[in-house]
């Protein structure tokens, strides 16, 4: 059992500082945006700037959500 300075929260909280400190975030986000780029590269696809910026969201946004899904155990 964790003790009071150690309860969940301050754990979480503690983790999600290193996570951010370590710019986790922006490290998946060029990730996602390169493999972005290059299928669209490998498709031959031309997209205006909007279309390229609208279609990464959706496309970025679903990823994401299946990603958290698989990450809670496929709930």
């Amino acid at each position: 059992m964790l003790d009071q300075s150690n309860s969940y929260f301050d754990i979480k909280n503690r983790l999600v500082g290193r996570f951010k400190s370590s710019k986790v975030d922006e490290k998946i986000s060029t990730l996602l945006q390169v493999a972005f780029d290059e299928a669209i590269k490998s498709e031959n696809i031309v997209l205006t700037r909007d279309d390229q910026k609208r279609l990464k969201t959706q496309i970025t946004t679903e990823f994401l959500d299946d990603l958290s899904k698989l990450l809670r155990g496929g709930q």
